[in-house]
């Protein structure tokens, strides 16, 4: 049965609107609109996060909240089970979370954070999903064209500007092809037009706020003080707007900041392996594992790698690491529980013996 007469706060951050392809925040209310029955009384209180210390939203943020809950009530969705709050993140998220009336919590955001609501959540027991911090790693093996496999990670990578969850960030590349890829990464973020989105050219918009962007400067700053080559990017575009241009630092080391913070924005770092075992020592290095990406065509290295990997999503030869019918979450630090498939729906039931 779902979890009846309960209320289930999920804290959505600005780039995980329950828009997107996967919708897990909102997947448990899909049956109650054609069994309406089953949900009366449980309440999904969907909370849109700015940021942990943020008091208020962009107005279009507001708007896309309010006309997807407006689209589930036209759909049928009985009146109270779906409420979208607006206001002091910390505020509400303390408030809701230490209410013994609230019995689940699914978030996304960063680690840190979802370790703070986790330790709020767990003083009353409640169920938590909690897709947190990823830091991408992509093995790309040598028998690989070095060129096309840039010409999609650069797609993948740039999407969004980067503030993507599993955004491909540390790549990892055999040395027999490590510099012609990056060579060719470096050329295609050169080339990437960043701007207006309403304009046709534009094919890369702006980062989420000015933090964002002192974050970025931070990257690059502590690269260039280690001597590690930024081959692309590395500055903001003009002084108005949250503009920074897509950022490749070549060749960079296991110490530097970019190698071991997710960037969570327009910034790739590439590094040579020697062999399988050092490529999966990089890639599991860090207390990660949301999603890893494979670029081969031996299927003994796909199996190998797939096995070895450390993270809730192996995906191998493309960049989509989740599917609304397909499971989704991460390991390790990455976070706890799953959104998608029949696992999602099952973060949201409880079973009577």
């Amino acid at each position: 049965m779902l979890m009846a007469g309960s209320f289930h706060p999920a804290i959505a951050p600005f780039n995980s609107l329950p828009s997107g392809s996967r919708s897990g925040r909102l997947q448990p209310l899909r049956p109650g609109m054609r069994r309406r029955s089953r949900l009366h009384g449980r309440s999904r209180v969907r909370l849109p996060q700015a940021a942990p210390l943020s008091s208020s939203l962009p107005r279009k943020r507001r708007r896309l909240g309010l006309a997807i809950a407006a689209a589930l009530a036209d759909a049928g969705l009985p009146a109270g089970v779906l409420n979208v709050v607006f206001g002091n993140p910390a505020l509400i998220s303390r408030t809701l979370l230490q209410s013994p009336i609230t019995r689940g919590l699914t978030f996304t955001g960063s680690t840190e954070v979802g370790k703070q609501l986790g330790a709020m959540a767990v003083q009353t027991m409640k169920r938590m999903t909690l897709e947190l911090g990823g830091h991408a790693p992509v093995l790309i093996f040598g028998d690989v064209d070095p060129e096309a496999a840039a010409v999609s990670a650069a797609a993948a990578k740039f999407r969004n500007a980067g503030q993507v969850c599993t955004s491909p960030t540390r790549f990892f590349v055999h040395e027999s092809i490590h510099d012609r890829f990056a060579a060719t990464l470096s050329e295609l973020a050169d080339a990437i037009v960043v701007g207006d989105g309403f304009q046709a050219t534009t094919r890369m918009g702006p980062l989420a706020h000015e933090r964002r962007v002192e974050s970025m400067e931070r990257f690059v700053d502590d690269a260039r003080a280690r001597q590690i080559r930024v081959s692309a990017g590395g500055r903001r575009c003009g002084h108005q707007g949250f503009f920074y241009r897509p950022t490749v630092l070549s060749r960079a080391d296991e110490a530097c900041l970019a190698s071991n913070v997710e960037p969570f924005g327009p910034l790739a770092a590439t590094a040579p392996f020697r062999d399988l075992d050092d490529a999966i020592r990089l890639a599991n290095r860090l207390p990660f594992g949301l999603a890893s990406y494979v670029m081969t065509h031996d299927l003994r290295n796909a199996s190998a790698v797939s096995e070895a990997l450390q993270s809730g999503n192996v995906v191998v030869n493309h960049w989509q690491a989740s599917l609304p019918e397909t499971p989704f979450g991460g390991h390790k630090d990455s976070g706890i529980g799953s959104e998608g498939g029949i696992e999602g729906l099952q973060e949201s039931r409880r079973s009577n013996m």
